[in-house]
């Protein structure tokens, strides 16, 4: 009967997720589950709400099952134990997933904060391609500009040369040291 009430447990715990028509309870479960308060479920697939009462009243049943096999070797007090060991167990297990999810949580925060970051950066950088293109037209013009006018003060100083007989090679001098800096 033990391994029969498990075998069924087992089959019916691991139905298809995403199956439809009748679900079938043993009379246990159906008086569990209004014990305990939540409506039977009649058909699949079942709600989130009713897979959750469903595991629980089925864990109890296992338990109770459990339970009375080992009272037949054990003494009460260890039944106990045993009862409250499960407990602290499952306790355990719901603290490690809550510090799990918390971790979890502040790594999608830092990570949404790194795509934020990574995001502006492209922006500062496209920024600055624009400003440094922009200071590399300006000097290309100024340089430009700066060609012009060192052609025209030679063109003056040959012109001055030419009237006043050599008087023009002072500023020479002067044109030929602008020009190299």
């Amino acid at each position: 009967m033990f391994l029969n009430h498990i075998e069924r447990e087992f089959c019916l715990a691991n139905f298809q997720k995403g199956s439809t028509g009748p679900l079938i309870l043993t009379e246990e479960e159906k008086r569990t589950l209004l014990s305990e308060g939540y409506p039977v479920p009649q058909r699949l697939p079942l709600t989130k709400q009713e897979e959750k009462s469903l595991k629980k009243i089925r864990r109890k049943i296992k338990n109770k099952v459990c339970a009375r096999w080992l009272s037949l070797f054990y003494s009460s007090r260890i039944n106990s134990f045993l009862q409250i060991s499960a407990q602290e167990s499952r306790r355990k297990k719901k603290e490690y997933m809550d510090c799990l999810e918390r971790k979890m949580d502040s790594l999608h925060t830092e990570l949404s904060q790194y795509k934020t970051r990574q995001a502006v950066q492209p922006v500062r950088k496209s920024h600055f391609t624009k400003v440094s293109f922009a200071f590399l037209l300006r000097c290309f013009q100024l340089e430009d500009q700066n060609s012009t006018l060192i052609s025209q003060v030679r063109r003056l100083q040959a012109q001055l040369a030419t009237a006043t007989g050599g008087g023009g090679q002072v500023a020479t001098k002067i044109v030929d040291d602008n020009a190299q800096v």
